[in-house]
């Protein structure tokens, strides 16, 4: 394109537009571009306000939702009861028998519970010494 133009003898600058020119952008930003602190600041003209166009109605069957399929009740219709719920099934190790844990989740050694009844302190028949003593 540009060789087509200097055959001819025209320049290339001839043909862009003048707001691309260098000389126009630095008219622009001659003063600089002063901050505004938020929309509350902007100048408002005289033109109306833009108003966000309506959503049509998308093609195809709507969604429902649970809130949807219930029944709307009246005002003076009480609130239902819930009922309880059934109780699930409580998981068993298949290697120890005992609940609420399975075979993945199994401990060797487990940790017995502390009892409020028992001591922590080994009992002297035993045969643990607490003291050496000497006569």
């Amino acid at each position: 394109m540009l060789e087509s133009l200097h055959e001819k003898g025209l320049e290339a600058q001839d043909f862009v537009v003048h707001w691309f020119r260098t000389a126009t952008w630095r008219r622009t930003y001659a003063e600089g571009i002063l901050p505004l602190r938020g929309a509350k600041f902007w100048t408002v003209g005289p033109e109306p306000s833009i108003i966000e166009p309506e959503v049509p109605d998308q093609p195809g069957r709507k969604k429902v939702n649970k809130a949807d399929k219930k029944r709307k009740k009246g005002v003076n219709v009480s609130p239902s009861k819930k009922k309880e719920k059934f109780l699930k099934r409580i998981m068993h190790c298949g290697i120890c028998g005992v609940a609420n844990h399975n075979s993945r989740f199994h401990k060797k050694n487990p940790k017995k519970p502390f009892v409020s009844g028992e001591s922590s302190q080994p009992d002297a028949s035993q045969g643990v010494f607490t003291q050496a003593t000497q006569p």
